[in-house]
């Protein structure tokens, strides 16, 4: 079982056709294991068609796989001589995709590991998932073995009100088939009405499939078994996510009780996801655009998709198509399809009738408008109306340009290869439709390539018969080999930076002819090309150790390489000035036009005392640096030759009133003068260490409790000084000496060092009113910043109406007089007070 064979079919090459469908090389299955056909990441999406609506008007029963209980499981390993006996192999519900060994085709994550998971509607909370290839890795069982499982709901759907019943659902799935397109290995979709009576479980699915799915339910003799990949052969994979419509109307049309299942049958396959099932009502009337639009109408042309694609290239005969499909149960009549380029309307031929469950293809001539972006609408359309219009409709776009060539949409889909220091080729297809001269190839390049990593572009002869059977098979006429230059790499996000290979002679291209255009890392530092869109199988290649094994050889890819054809005659490589001699002392390896800077006499320090002195260096350029006594040079053996105490490279001199922030070393030399006897001793260690005398509004942030022998301590000290003049700073500890071998404390040692604040000639800014709660001193500019802090409030008894900020010292308490008897509030108490007292003598006083 050769899983993962490279691509090597050439016939399609003899033919000058790209139809022919890439299968995997195999052997028996007694000879081969699986992992031999590309593990190339080939995610399919739809080709240029959102994800599409079911055709559902009248949902019956709806289910997201969010909650797994809703769902059985079984297999047939109980089936006693039956070839999947002891086989139990099961779906699961899962938020991953496959995890076996040659999952690669499922996404970007390291072969092997989890892929990313359907991209269902509802992925993130869940599908059902049967992961044939992990489980025929784990068990290493032996290729006859046959696998068969399903997964069943748990409870009844009633349709018992709806005489006609479909089911749809989401689901990827990738086809091994033994690697021979064999047809042992299939998915059903089947039904039961009663929960326990179901299709045959057998192994004769090849020709007996249909004959096994028919169950006698009180003489009638029901089909309850649907096949869901009809088309599948070796390496088929399904778009992510195909979304199926089945109408299982014999089965389950005015049913009580109706239950789902998905059957799984095959030998080591691959996997199969499954979400979002939905139960409806058939519509009567509903025709649809299926998952297949094309602007070339590939499919039936085999006329290449371009992103960019250049006026002189474009076809006369130019055709767009659709699949449509009738997923009603009633014929329809008159299907036709419109389409809209640029305002511009174009009609389809006319299927006359398209019956239930039938499909075909519309087909629109059409022509381009002119440079630019070309927008195309489609809309499909019958004498019926359409009951699910939402699904009538798609749209696509691509580039009309004059000098660019490119398969791909200008999209970064992602980044190729997974490993960037792989060594590879990558290869997009171009048919000349008209003759024309290529300068050069473009391709994008991401973020993270490496500056100065060797690269090279080159033309293939895609009708040569050594192309894909030999590394360089088919080579027409390459681009110089240049080294990256830097600043022209894409994050992926906005409009893209093309890199330009420039052809080492220009080549004339004829009509007719099928050209590749490569582009070519050989590996070893990081460098990664953008990939795009989905493209058809074959249309475009890889060659890298991208096989089983990490096997060489051609591979195709379903994403696009971003790797264009120049036509521009005025194109240039990348420009980058500077000296291109090599033998020059300034000879610049990124530079592709010279300047006129090459030096051939070298600059440098010439100086062998100094720290960067330069021995090649003829020609001394002023650059030589020395030590001093700045934080830049702690360690350095030069201290041993400073006092212990605060060091500084600079005197430290600041102006009054302005912020601060200094750098000064605190040195503790080897040995030290005892300032008594004159003799030198070994220094141990300066402990408790305090610092005095800094002048006011400035102080040190860090300064260690200690300082051992040759050692430095970077300090800095901050603030805005507020006194001028000269201000001795002193450093004090308890100094240790080394005394005959022995420490020995001398007591404090005081090591004093000068900071002088001068007067301030520029002027300095603040609050220069007395009174205000800011007031500044030594301001000399006012600059507004004045505020009175107070009692703002009015009603407060100690309001303040000159306070500009409310300080919180508001007193809002009832106010309460000092003369009680002054009853009419005129300050005295006098003949008015007593007669109002007397008018009121005798009320009783009400709470």
């Amino acid at each position: 079982m050769m899983k993962n064979s490279p691509c090597l079919s050439l016939s399609f090459i003899a033919a000058l056709t790209l139809s022919t469908v890439c299968q995997a090389q195999y052997m028996s299955p007694q000879q081969a294991p699986k992992g031999q056909e590309s593990s190339r990441s080939m995610r399919l999406q739809a080709l240029g068609v959102e994800a599409l609506p079911t055709a559902s008007q009248a949902a019956i029963w709806t289910n997201d796989i969010s909650d797994c209980a809703t769902w059985s499981f079984g297999n047939g390993s109980m089936e006693v001589g039956q070839p999947w006996t002891d086989t139990d192999i099961n779906f699961e519900c899962s938020t991953e995709g496959p995890s076996g060994p040659y999952n690669g085709w499922a996404g970007g994550n390291p072969t092997g590991t989890a892929q990313p998971g359907l991209n269902s509607s509802t992925s993130g909370n869940g599908f059902l998932l049967v992961d044939s290839d992990l489980f025929g890795a784990d068990s290493n069982y032996d290729a006859y073995w046959v696998e068969n499982c399903w997964a069943q709901t748990v409870d009844p759907i009633d349709c018992s009100a709806y005489p006609y019943v479909s089911l749809s659902f989401q689901t990827r799935y990738r086809c091994w088939d033994n690697g021979s397109s064999d047809g042992s290995e299939k998915c059903f979709v089947e039904i039961s009405r009663d929960g326990t009576t179901w299709p045959t479980l057998t192994n004769a699915y090849i020709t007996e499939w249909m004959n096994e799915g028919m169950v006698d339910y009180d003489g009638e003799m029901v089909q309850c078994r649907y096949e869901v990949f009809p088309d599948s052969e070796t390496g088929y994979q399904s778009d992510n996510p195909s979304i199926l419509e089945f109408d299982v109307t014999e089965a389950a049309g005015g049913q009580g009780s109706v239950w789902v299942r998905f059957r799984w049958v095959g030998t080591w396959g691959y996997s199969w996801e499954i979400d979002d099932v939905e139960v409806y009502e058939t519509p009567q009337n509903d025709v649809r655009i299926d998952n297949y639009i094309s602007y070339t109408n590939y499919a039936q042309t085999r006329v290449y998709e371009y992103g960019a694609w250049p006026l002189s290239q474009i076809p006369d005969n130019l055709q767009a198509g659709a699949k449509v499909h009738n997923v009603g149960y009633a014929d329809q009549s008159n299907v036709m399809m419109d389409l809209d380029v640029n305002g511009n309307a174009y009609t389809s031929n006319i299927l006359g009738t398209l019956g239930y469950a039938a499909s075909d293809t519309l087909v629109v001539s059409y022509q381009p408008t002119g440079l630019g972006t070309q927008s195309l609408n489609y809309a499909l359309s019958a004498d019926a109306e359409d009951e699910n219009p939402g699904n009538n409709v798609a749209s696509q776009s691509f580039e009309v340009t004059e000098y660019h060539y490119g398969r791909d949409n200008g999209v970064v889909s992602g980044p190729f290869p997974d490993d960037g220091t792989d060594d590879y080729i990558a290869m997009s297809l171009f048919d000349i439709e008209s003759d024309i001269t290529i300068y050069g190839i473009d391709v994008a390049i991401l973020d993270g390539s490496e500056v100065g990593t060797p690269v090279r572009g080159f033309l293939v002869d895609m009708s040569n018969d050594l192309v894909l059977t030999e590394q360089y098979g088919g080579e027409l006429v390459a681009t110089n080999e240049v080294d990256m230059a830097p600043g022209f790499t894409n994050s992926g996000e906005g409009d893209l930076v093309w890199y330009t290979l420039m052809l080492e002679e220009p080549f004339e291209a004829a009509a007719g002819q099928w050209i590749g255009a490569a582009f070519e890392h050989y590996g070893g530092a990081n460098l990664q090309i953008g990939e795009a869109q989905y493209t058809y199988d074959q249309t475009a290649f890889v060659y890298g150790p991208f096989g089983g094994g990490a096997a060489y050889d051609w591979y195709y890819t379903n994403e696009v390489p971003m790797v264009r054809l120049n036509l521009d005659p005025t194109a240039q490589p990348p420009a980058i000035d500077g000296c291109t001699d090599s033998g020059a002392c300034n000879y610049n390896l990124n530079a592709n036009v010279d300047d006129g800077s090459c030096d051939y006499g070298c600059y440098g320090c010439t100086d062998p005392v100094a720290f960067n002195y330069d021995v090649s260096a003829t020609i001394d350029d002023g650059s030589c640096t020395y030590f001093e006594a700045s934080c830049a040079f702690l360690g350095n053996p030069e201290w041993a030759d400073l006092p212990l105490g605060i060091q500084s490279a600079q005197p430290l001199v600041h102006l009054f009133a302005e912020q601060v922030s200094q750098q000064v070393v605190l040195n503790a030399p080897s040995v030290i003068q005892e300032p008594t006897s004159g003799s030198f001793y070994g220094l141990l260690n300066w402990t408790a260490l305090s610092i005095s005398g800094m002048p006011e509004g400035l102080s040190f942030e860090d300064l260690p409790s200690s300082i051992g022998a040759e050692s430095q301590f970077c300090l800095t000290y901050s603030g805005i000084p507020v006194d001028m003049g000269e201000f001795e700073v002193s450093v004090s500890g308890e100094l240790f000496l080394s005394v005959f071998g022995s420490p020995y404390s001398i007591g404090s040692y005081t090591a004093p060092f000068m900071i002088t604040v001068v007067e301030n000639p520029n002027p300095i800014p603040g609050c220069t009113y007395p009174n205000a709660t800011n007031y500044s001193p030594f301001s000399t500019v006012e600059d507004g910043s004045c505020y009175f802090a107070g009692c703002t409030d009015s009603e407060a008894l100690n309001y303040q109406m000159f306070a500009t900020v409310d300080d919180g010292s508001c007193d809002n308490s009832t106010c309460q007089s000092s003369c009680p008897s002054d009853l009419d509030g005129d300050g005295t108490t006098g003949t008015q007070d007593l007669l109002q007292f007397l008018a009121s003598f005798g009320l009783v006083c009400l709470d």
